[in-house]
Formats: C-alpha cells, sequence, structure tokens
C-alpha cells in the first residue's frame, strides 16, 4: 500500500484548487504567505481568510489473485463529524443519487424543497466549514436509488418513508465508487 499526503488549497470565491504534495508542510508556512502561525490551532483563521486548506490522503492498494493483480486507489479528505448537537440542530435533508449527479435538498421542519442541482458527477461526499475553526466537517446526506429521488421530486408519498439500506458500486468518469445507499422495495 502507498500512501501520499496532499494539501488542498481552495479560494472559496472563484472556486481555483491547487494542490499541494505531501513533501511541502502546510501551505501557509512559506514565505511567500502569512508565517508559521498560520496553519496552528492557535490562529486558525489567517490564511482562511482567503483560501480553505483541505488535508487530501491517497491510498494506493494492490491486490493480487493468482495471475490477476488489481491496482486501487482511494483518497480520503481530513474532516471531522458532526458533534451529536450540531447534528440535532442541523435543519438540513440532503439526497443524492449515486448514479447520477442529482442533488436535493430539504429543510428538515417543513419538508420544503430548497435546492434541486444536477451535477456533472456522483455525491460521494459533503462537507461543510465550521465558521468557528474553519474546519472541513462532515454534512450527513443520503444516498438513495434513482427512480426514489425521482419519485421524491414529485411527490411526498409515504412510499418515500420506508427505504432499505444497501450499497450502490458505480463508475463514473473519475472511477470506480461504492458508496451506502438507500431503496425502496420497487427498486431492488
Amino acid at each position: 500500500m502507498n500512501l501520499t499526503d496532499y494539501w488542498l488549497q481552495l479560494n472559496p470565491f472563484t472556486g481555483e484548487k491547487t494542490e499541494i504534495h505531501g513533501e511541502e508542510t502546510c501551505p501557509a508556512w512559506s514565505s511567500s504567505r502569512v508565517n508559521e502561525d498560520s496553519c496552528s490551532a492557535d490562529n486558525p483563521k489567517r490564511l482562511v481568510l482567503k483560501n480553505l486548506l483541505i488535508g487530501k490522503t491517497e491510498y494506493t492498494l494492490s491486490m493480487m489473485d493468482g495471475p490477476r493483480k488489481w491496482n486501487v486507489t482511494y483518497h480520503h479528505y481530513s474532516s471531522k463529524d458532526m458533534n451529536p448537537q450540531s447534528l440535532l440542530d442541523y435543519d438540513l435533508v440532503h439526497f443524492t443519487s449515486p448514479s447520477v449527479g442529482s442533488l436535493m435538498t430539504y429543510d428538515r421542519l417543513s419538508g420544503e424543497l430548497l435546492y434541486h442541482r444536477e451535477l456533472e458527477s456522483p455525491v460521494i461526499g459533503m462537507y461543510s466549514i465550521d465558521g468557528t475553526t474553519t474546519n472541513l466537517v462532515s454534512v450527513p446526506f443520503n444516498p438513495i436509488a434513482s427512480d426514489t429521488l425521482n419519485r421524491l421530486k414529485n411527490t411526498n408519498t409515504e412510499n418515500n418513508k420506508h427505504l432499505s439500506p444497501t450499497t450502490y458500486v458505480g463508475e463514473c468518469a473519475y472511477g470506480l465508487y461504492a458508496v451506502p445507499a438507500l431503496l425502496t422495495s420497487r427498486c431492488s
């Protein structure tokens, strides 16, 4: 197994992304930027005023079964889980389709559809920036079968409340992926 660490430097205003390989330390520590206090826990907001810094680890696994060999690459973004109180207070519910890039966001209390977007690739993770610490935080989302998502778009029936867990394995332009998913008995 090979392991490579990166920093992703993301400008939240322009969307510009720069990948900095693991041999380098935190991008904020270079002399052309702020100073060594920029990445410390004591001073987390200095560089983030302009750019977000996201830790990324790439795992490359080689598997062999007799003469056959597979190489698998997996990316993990460093993030914190929402604390229990934040999960209770989180006022949104996100649904995605693991086979296409559909994303729907509802108000948790009213059930009102707030946001619907078709993306260019499947959603395999959702994150938010904690405004007080500037940490990347994992946001809960619900991958559901495309048929179920289409029914959810068109109606709010009782049928959408009876979902069973499964794992969806798919392929997109960026490679293979697997995500936990939910589906109705009509989709199995």
